[in-house]
């Protein structure tokens, strides 16, 4: 009989929640499981000869294995005005400017748009490293797919962090997002079956988001393997850990 090893993945969304919130509860309500990608592509192309026997390509088995969609919990429009407001959005209401931010912002550089910032993904692995990487949804057409999409890659277990998508609309075109566009996939390097487990975000927990994202704040331009030393020396993952499962109970 095959054994398969598992690597337990634990995964959640940031819950409208800004550095210093509390986690808004309706997140935990709307925002949509991650899919295996295999699962979509057997669905929508498997019943057709051709591309079904595309699927069982060794080569593409092996490139999307143990990845993940990550699909748009809302539906929201953005329409450029031309004037002091840079753009507006509908199809989601805000009641303030934060609000407003967390659904889309483009604080570092003009052209590029961070979008969701308050429906990041946060994963955390439970093992003491695994590779992710972050992928523009290619096999899926959206109004999205026009712009290139900000990829990049760094240790879940060695790391925590909140991950988003961030396009380059340099040309600034309007665009629409419906509820269940797939805007990314998630890929995790390891030959082990991937065991996700999502669990609630809490005020305890999104202080430890912030603990990572504000390191950029005091230390500028740190490498990943320095962060990494810096945050298994700090002990906070089996805290993050105990916080998690104490978040699911």
């Amino acid at each position: 009989m095959k054994i398969t090893n598992k690597h337990k993945v634990y995964y959640a969304f940031s819950g409208m929640a800004g550095i210093g919130d509390i986690p808004k509860k309706v997140s935990n309500i709307i925002d949509i499981e991650l899919e295996p990608l295999i699962n979509d592509l057997n669905i929508k192309y498997g019943q057709y000869e051709g591309t079904k026997n595309v699927l069982k390509c060794y080569a593409l088995q092996e490139h999307i294995k143990n990845t993940f969609i990550y699909r748009s919990p809302v539906n929201m429009k953005v329409t450029y005005t031309g004037d002091d407001r840079k753009y507006i959005i509908s199809g989601v209401k805000v009641d303030n400017q934060k609000e407003f931010n967390l659904l889309i912002d483009n604080p570092d550089a003009e052209s590029i748009y961070q979008l969701f910032i308050g429906f990041g993904l946060n994963i955390l692995s439970k093992e003491d490293s695994l590779l992710m990487s972050v992928h523009p949804a290619n096999y899926h057409k959206t109004d999205v797919s026009k712009f290139p999409i900000v990829t990049g890659s760094y240790d879940c277990g060695k790391w925590f962090r909140p991950i988003h998508l961030s396009i380059f609309n340099t040309d600034k075109q309007d665009f629409e997002i419906k509820r269940g566009d797939p805007l990314f996939y998630i890929k995790f390097h390891t030959n082990d079956k991937v065991q996700l487990e999502r669990f609630n975000m809490s005020e305890e927990i999104v202080s430890h988001v912030a603990s990572t994202v504000e390191v950029k704040n005091y230390l500028k331009s740190t490498k990943l393997n320095k962060l990494y030393e810096m945050y298994k020396k700090s002990k906070l993952k089996p805290l993050l850990l105990k916080a998690i499962n104490k978040a699911d109970k």
